[in-house]
């Protein structure tokens, strides 16, 4: 090719030797002078002058055209080479063997990174002020023909792809923006609270004219603790709205002997009674008389003046006294009207119970006609099942006329009994020659049986307020009775009783985030097996108890186990006492039940609105998911009722703030 001659003579003349290995080092320099060429070919002739190996996508197509200037060793003239390809829209993708592979550069930025200025890289930068996704959006025009910029969210972090010293530029860019220039300046106040000049704060700026978009950048944040206000923005900006908060604070000062304080949270009645026993006790005690007062003691007489009520009409405190006084009053109102934290208890009750029970008897039933000589003699048990009298009398009802009540009533009552007897049953029967009637039935049985009972009571209650929860029945109990002695004026007096699941607790959350729960856990019943007099017996077990448990943990409170074993045996007098042949005459009936009660309880503080529809939401959708199964997808109930519910009107400011 003319190209490539060319080429190789240029290459002769400025440099002897020219087809060394890129690691040789030449002394002498070369110089590089085509015009119009091939750009295929420049490359081939490239890798002999260098000694690398390059592999050539097939879309790498055209000519190129360079001005030699001064000599060049082969590095030099390696970067010469990548520059062009860059110029044309290629680039050299270095590969594992060593080889180059040259391809348009929109492929780029999915191959592997090189070292050099000319080459693809990747860089991730983690931002540590800015948001990623904005910061995607200043970068992605200057990112070159090829290149990528992307933004992981998560992680607030930007992935660049593109040539090196491009990357190095853009990362500079990135580090002057990624600075946070944002002033942090703590206002405190005097006389006016926190969080309601915040809001006032926040419609100022909201409100804010063209000239005053630079408000938009600065937020606000109440301590309601200390009764400061926190702003953060530009410097500027947060300058001005400092003297703005100022002036505001000054302007609540009270001027007058009477103040009007609403309360947010807290209740107005008690409110009153705690600033009421304040007042009422002076600070300073033990000045001996005639003593000249300190200053603490005249600021505490002072307080003693106050007069402080309440406004029955809404939730607010009115309070009569100097504005040094009305200031400390409103310090403490301040200090203590809080949003009240809440606990869901939960409570687990596992309640799993064994019982075992055993029948073994015998009855027997010997009858004679009206013709023969033979007496009638049966035993019959009220725990052995088939009744062998009902079966001997449907027997015996078959000389009765068919279709007539008693034939039929007989009939039925034989068919129930041997329906509901479980166990073995054997037996056999004869008609003594047609002179009577011989029966006899053998019965066993033998039950294990086993529950577990699950009940999960829960309470949602505030912080220090005691709440009780209670599923079951309120028995009647008789507690006296009189009678007369002719019976003309009788009455009883009866008691009601609570029976079934009740759980009582009244939680406390401490400073370090754990619950102390005061609880009570009972799980009582009527004992239908017991009679006592015709009293009802019942059946309670109850844990009472003081905890310590961390927000979200489950404690396990301890077992109640409960044992039972009943033994009812019934027999024909005398025959049953006769040894071995005495089985024949009485039946045996064992029962036995062992009951174990386990009480888990899990507090969770619920401090915020999102945490309370964290709870409150999943449990709503669940009860309404398991309604529509049985409406096979059409609206429920709960659905009609969740549909006619109002909207939440959005809140209001609140109208008599303190510092109004």
């Amino acid at each position: 090719m003319v190209f490539s001659r060319t080429l190789a003579a240029c290459l002769a003349l400025g440099f002897a030797g020219s087809l060394l290995p890129a690691h040789a080092q030449p002394q002498s320099g070369q110089t590089i002078n085509v015009q119009n060429a091939d750009i295929r070919a420049f490359i081939q002739d490239v890798s002999k002058a260098t000694g690398r190996t390059f592999v050539i996508d097939p879309a790498v197509q055209g000519t190129v055209t360079i001005a030699g200037g001064a000599p060049m060793n082969t590095e030099q003239m390696m970067e010469v080479f990548l520059a062009t390809l860059r110029a044309h829209g290629y680039v050299a993708i270095p590969t594992s063997s060593g080889a180059w592979r040259i391809a348009p550069d929109e492929q780029a930025a999915t191959q592997p990174s090189g070292s050099t200025g000319e080459r693809f890289v990747t860089q991730v930068i983690r931002l540590k002020t800015k948001d990623a996704a904005g910061m995607v959006g200043i970068l992605q025009p200057l990112i070159g023909r090829g290149g990528k910029v992307s933004a992981a969210q998560r992680s607030n972090t930007i992935v660049i792809t593109d040539f090196a010293d491009n990357v190095r530029r853009l990362s500079a860019l990135v580090a002057d923006l990624d600075r946070d220039t944002d002033r942090i300046e703590i206002v405190p106040l005097k006389n006016s609270r926190a969080s309601v000049l915040a809001v006032a704060l926040r419609e100022i700026t909201a409100a804010g004219g063209e000239g005053d978009k630079g408000f938009s950048a600065a937020t606000f944040t109440a301590v309601d603790g200390s009764n400061s206000l926190v702003m953060r923005g530009p410097a500027e900006t947060v300058a001005r709205l400092r003297e703005v908060a100022e002036l505001l604070d000054d302007q609540a000062r009270p001027t007058g002997d009477t103040r009007v304080i609403f309360l947010q949270h807290a209740d107005a009645t008690q409110m009153v009674e705690m600033l009421q026993s304040v007042v009422d006790q002076p600070r300073s005690q033990g000045a001996a008389a005639g003593s000249p007062a300190p200053a603490a003691a005249i600021s505490a007489g002072a307080v003693q003046r106050a007069v402080i009520t309440r406004y029955e009409g809404a939730n607010a405190i009115v309070v009569r006294a100097d504005p040094a006084v009305q200031q400390e009053v409103e310090s403490i109102i301040r200090q203590l009207d809080r949003r009240a934290e809440q606990v869901l208890v939960q409570a687990i009750v596992v309640e799993i119970g064994q019982g075992a029970a055993q029948s073994l008897g015998v009855q027997l039933l010997l009858a004679g006609n009206d013709e023969s000589n033979i007496p009638f003699f049966a035993t019959n048990y009220s725990n052995g099942s088939p009744s062998l009298l009902t079966l001997g009398a449907a027997l015996a009802s078959g000389g009765l006329e068919g279709g007539s009540d008693l034939h039929d009533a007989l009939q039925e009552a034989a068919a129930d009994s041997l329906l509901g007897s479980f166990g073995g049953i054997g037996g056999f029967a004869s008609d003594l020659g047609g002179d009577g009637l011989f029966g006899m039935i053998f019965n066993a049985i033998k039950r294990d049986s086993g529950s577990n009972l699950i009940s999960t009571p829960s309470l949602l209650t505030l912080n220090n307020r005691e709440a009780e929860f209670l599923v079951g029945q309120n028995v009647p109990i008789t507690t006296g009775e009189v009678l007369s002695g002719n019976n003309n004026n009788p009455f009883r007096t009866v008691e009601r009783q609570d029976v079934g699941v009740k759980l009582r607790v009244r939680p406390q959350i401490n400073a370090d985030g754990s619950i102390t729960m005061v609880l009570r856990q009972e799980v009582s019943s009527v004992d239908t097996f017991s009679d006592v007099g015709g009293e009802l017996v019942f059946n309670k077990r109850e844990i009472e108890t003081s905890v310590l448990v961390d927000n979200g943990e489950i404690v396990a409170l301890g077992g109640l186990l409960d044992q039972n074993e009943r033994i009812t045996t019934e027999k024909v007098p005398l025959l049953g006492d006769i040894p071995i042949i005495g089985s024949l005459f009485s039946s045996e009936n064992r029962q036995r039940s062992n009951t174990n009660l386990m009480i888990f309880i899990r507090p969770v503080i619920i401090g915020s609105l999102d945490a309370a529809r964290t709870i409150t939401q999943p449990e709503l959708e669940r009860m309404i998911l398991e309604q529509r199964v049985n409406t096979k997808g059409e609206p429920t109930v709960l659905d009609n009722v969740l549909s006619r519910l109002p909207p939440v009107p959005a809140p209001a400011v609140a109208a008599g703030s303190p510092e109004q």
